[in-house]
């Protein structure tokens, strides 16, 4: 079974931060208003969000575009464009 830090390692190592920095880019979509943020700020963030998550009773975080979630063993990151919900 893989720990927590491999788990992060696979996701860091297999997420587009590359496609996500060009959507990013194309739609001017910054952070704190400053400038858009460089794929090494996003893997940064990723890994911070990712850790966060372990520690936490919530099953998921997200911030910026990014969300971490967690469901029992397995642990997620998702970069969310567009979403709806109804209740």
């Amino acid at each position: 079974m893989k720990s927590n830090e491999e788990k992060i390692e696979e996701i860091l190592e297999n997420f587009n931060f590359e496609k996500v920095h060009k959507v990013m880019t194309f739609l001017n979509w910054t952070w704190s208003g400053e400038k858009v943020p460089t794929s090494y700020h996003l893997r940064d963030e990723a890994r911070r969000l990712l850790n966060e998550i372990i520690k936490r009773p919530e099953p998921y975080i997200e911030t910026g575009g990014f969300r971490a979630e967690k469901d029992g063993k397995t642990l997620r990151l998702i970069f969310v464009l567009s979403e709806w919900e109804e209740y």
